[in-house]
């Protein structure tokens, strides 16, 4: 687990080699690598920090899960995960997603880069539980959909745009208004339609969330 109360000069060094994402660089103001479970997420039985990622466990009974972080708070911001689909390949006509809150208040009202493992992207925003797509479901090459395959989502949040990554591929731009209110980060991963038949098992390799130079 690192935290940003490094002295300056060091913090700099640090940045360098901690980068999560591909183009992400400045302060960090929150970085997690999940060896331990003291960053702060809302976890439950079936999202767990253990053996070095947060893990998001599906199962007959679950479709999808997610988190909020409860302890750090972010606004104008570099956003960056790095999650990993289940090492099985992906069910038949149930594809497994994963993505990356930003800008929340609570569960309800948050936005959204989700992809999934058919090499497919959207961007939502949902408000008091409705959901509207920014961008609808759209093929992206950049998404590795192998299973087991390691995908980096980056959003950056500066003057009013929101600025959509996969894998140091930028996607798309769109311009917001949110409260600085909206300061709740965090990640989801399930299945699309259903839930699965067996265990799914998705893992969240890092967390990073950085000062905008």
């Amino acid at each position: 687990m690192y935290r940003a109360i490094l002295s300056s000069a060091l913090l700099l060094a640090f940045v360098q080699i901690a980068s999560a994402c591909p183009g992400q660089t400045g302060k960090i103001i929150f970085g997690d690598d999940f060896s331990d479970d003291s960053g702060g997420w809302d976890l439950d039985a079936n999202v767990t920090v253990q053996q070095g990622a947060m893990q998001i466990k599906t199962d007959p009974k679950v479709t999808t899960d997610g988190t909020l972080n409860s302890s750090f708070n972010a606004f104008e911001a570099d956003y960056c995960a790095e999650f990993s689909f289940p090492p099985e390949p992906a069910e038949s006509n149930n594809n497994d997603d994963v993505g990356i809150y930003l800008l929340g208040t609570d569960y309800k009202n948050k936005f959204a880069l989700t992809i999934d493992s058919a090499g497919q992207a959207w961007i939502n925003r949902t408000v008091n539980g409705d959901n509207a797509f920014l961008m609808p479901v759209t093929k992206e090459p950049s998404i590795k959909i192998s299973p087991g395959a390691v995908n980096a989502l980056r959003v950056v949040f500066k003057d009013q745009k929101l600025t959509f990554f996969i894998n140091g591929e930028q996607i798309k731009v769109v311009r917001a208004s949110v409260p600085d209110t909206a300061n709740r980060f965090g990640l989801w991963a399930g299945l699309d339609k259903k839930a699965p038949q067996t265990v799914r098992i998705f893992s969240v390799k890092s967390y990073q969330v950085n000062q905008i130079p």
